[in-house]
């Protein structure tokens, strides 16, 4: 709550400083026509205390933008136009013979200045350009043997042509490193175009006077330093930023041999500084990840080095920042998949099923080890009636036997799974049952074990207690993709049989859809361990609708067919196939001494389990 009343207040005070944005972003439209993007990123790279390059063919109004810029502030403003003849001393200064004093003195060069306009930074050579290094990183100059601190604030902002290459050098590396933004300008809208064809036809530029100070400037970023990032959002960056270094962890093997190099820590920072700029600009007090997308782009595309492949293939940074943005995009909606049903299945686990799931899989153990609070659904002859006097609350009873319980969930992965006609897919379903089971496995102090399957052992992952454990297996749940679309149930309950040595308790979870018959393999796995069975199926499995003409499709096997549902023949022998299924289905868990439960994807899945552990509390 006090974290939500400071984010308040800091909105507050970002209404109070962010005035001179407003200011600064009028002044920049009366003289720039279009260019919102150009206008925001110096805006960013103003208040983030980074350095900027603007890229684009003549005549876009780069160099007017900044000047404009410059004007707008009461600030020392200096413009260095690079050339090939340039020499280090022309930007930095150099020192001078005094022959009246007798001695070298100082001439400091146009980087002494508030805002500096490296204006076609790409035509002086390499040495010039790394003249600038020290200005930029440590907002400092050496001269001789002095060192002379920049006036602050100090922002360089650079433009260069991409065109032109005869008398042009390649930035280094380390130079381009430097600077926060990397801003392409692309040409104006066709109405934008007519507007500064009218107003240049006129008359000349409307004159620019300031509209706030370096003073103000300064204590604008003092709130902006101040605006909240929250965890979720620092790994967001990170996982960015990661995926331009090592693409194959993150799904992203097509990228592994397009880039040479990732972007380096300062890559993470300055993504961080413009998602807190922009998130100023736009008058929160707090970064939310729409801030970051709209300025990694601006970040990161001078931050990732192309490789021949790359160049030859005319791939370009945007597009790999683009494919990264989107795959860790993809990634963090799975992860809040995985955060909602934690929430949703660990209140269940806690409120519901903790006692039922207690009486039903245990309550028979030897060695007597400790007592714990009622849970509902506890049986009340396992009550400590001594401790509940002494507390005033029940307490009950726990075994030995009870803490080494070790659950297996053998989960379906088939493609029939990825089903549903109404609410939800079989698959989201099963996870949900599944993530339930689990949360109200490890309040007891159980291990959690999962089995993928087809027709094939997909993934087996062995059983381990915690919610960190409990977490991966719900998104390995909802995002595995397997290799095989067919279903063999007997292979997957034969091999719980083969890796499970000790007596478990084991769920298989499934719509059941499979050709192969699995009653021997259940029988011998029933004799040794504890089973139960959660069938989940699409309603419209139970009952065809009245539609017409359907094309209807295989899900495991490819096949397609046509059938009329309008045929009510049809749809009784349908209902008729479904009883029949159902039917032979019962008998096999009978005979193999299997509890099982049927629940639709339509349906409240929290009354079939409140059945289910019903009737194991009752044999």
């Amino acid at each position: 709550m006090a974290e939500a009343i400071d984010i308040r207040e800091l909105n507050v005070r970002i209404e109070q400083q962010s005035t001179f944005v407003t200011n600064l972003t009028t002044g920049m439209d009366r003289v720039i026509v279009g260019q919102k993007h150009l206008v925001d990123s110096l805006l960013i790279s103003l208040l983030s205390d980074g350095h900027i390059l603007l890229e684009g063919v003549p005549g876009l109004a780069k160099t007017l933008a900044i000047k404009t810029l410059s004007q707008l502030i009461d600030a020392k403003y200096s413009r260095i136009q690079f050339t090939p003849d340039l020499l280090p001393a022309d930007v930095v200064g150099t020192m001078i013979y005094s022959q009246k004093e007798e001695a070298f003195q100082v001439k400091k060069g146009p980087v002494f200045a508030n805002f500096v306009l490296a204006d076609e930074i790409n035509r002086a050579p390499a040495k010039v350009q790394s003249a600038l290094l020290e200005a930029m990183q440590e907002h400092q100059v050496t001269i001789g043997d002095n060192t002379f601190k920049l006036p602050t604030p100090f922002l360089v902002m650079a433009t260069q042509n991409p065109i032109e290459q005869e008398g042009t050098y390649q930035l280094p590396e380390a130079q381009v490193d430097r600077f926060m933004l990397k801003v392409i300008i692309d040409y104006p809208t066709l109405e934008e175009e007519k507007k500064i064809m009218r107003e240049n036809l006129v008359g000349g530029l409307p004159q620019v006077m300031p509209v706030t100070t370096a003073e103000e400037i300064m204590r604008a970023r003092e709130v902006v330093s101040q605006v909240y990032i929250d965890e979720k959002i620092e790994q967001y960056i990170a996982d960015i930023v990661f995926a331009t270094r090592y693409p194959d962890r993150y799904n992203l093997k097509e990228l592994s041999d397009l880039i040479t190099f990732g972007g380096s820590p300062r890559a993470s920072i300055n993504l961080a500084k413009a998602a807190r700029a922009y998130a100023f600009i736009k008058h929160r007090g707090y970064v939310v990840p729409e801030d970051v997308r709209a300025v990694a782009h601006d970040v990161l595309r001078h931050r990732v080095g192309l490789s021949y492949e790359a160049e030859a293939n005319n791939v370009t940074a945007e597009e790999i920042v683009s494919k990264i943005i989107n795959k860790v995009e993809e990634t963090s909606e799975i992860l809040k998949k995985v955060r909602k049903i934690e929430i949703k299945t660990r209140g269940l686990s806690q409120n519901i099923f903790a006692g039922q799931y207690h009486s039903a899989f245990k309550g028979r153990g030897m060695a007597f080890s400790e007592v714990r609070e009622y849970q509902y659904g506890d049986d009340v002859r396992d009550i400590d009636w001594n401790v509940t006097a002494r507390f005033h609350r029940p307490y009950v009873k726990v075994f030995e036997e009870e803490r080494e319980l070790t659950v297996m969930l053998l989960v379906d992965v088939s493609g029939s799974l990825d089903f549903g006609t109404s609410h939800q897919l079989k698959r989201e379903m099963v996870a949900e049952i599944a993530a339930t089971l689990a949360f109200s496995a490890i309040q007891n102090n159980d291990k959690i074990g999962v089995i993928l399957f087809s027709d094939r052992i997909e993934k087996y992952i062995p059983p381990k207690k915690g919610r960190k454990h409990i977490l991966y297996v719900i998104r390995e749940m909802l995002n595995f993709k397997p290799e095989s679309k067919r279903t063999d149930i007997g292979m997957a309950v034969e091999f719980l049989t083969r890796v499970a040595k000790r007596r478990c308790t084991a769920f298989v979870l499934s719509d059941f859809y499979t050709r192969n018959d699995f009653e021997k393999q259940l029988q011998i796995a029933s004799q040794k361990h504890d089973i139960a069975s959660i069938q989940v199926y699409d309603p419209r499995a139970k009952e065809l609708p009245d539609v017409g003409l359907l094309k209807v499709c295989d899900a495991e096997t490819g096949h397609e067919t046509y059938i009329d549902t309008s045929s009510k023949k049809l749809r009784q022998a349908h209902a008729n196939y479904w009883r029949q299924r159902e039917s032979v289905l019962r008998q096999t868990f009978v005979k193999c001494n299997v509890d099982w439960v049927s629940v639709a994807t339509n349906e409240d899945y929290v009354r079939s389990l409140m059945l289910l552990f019903a009737q194991r509390g009752h044999s």
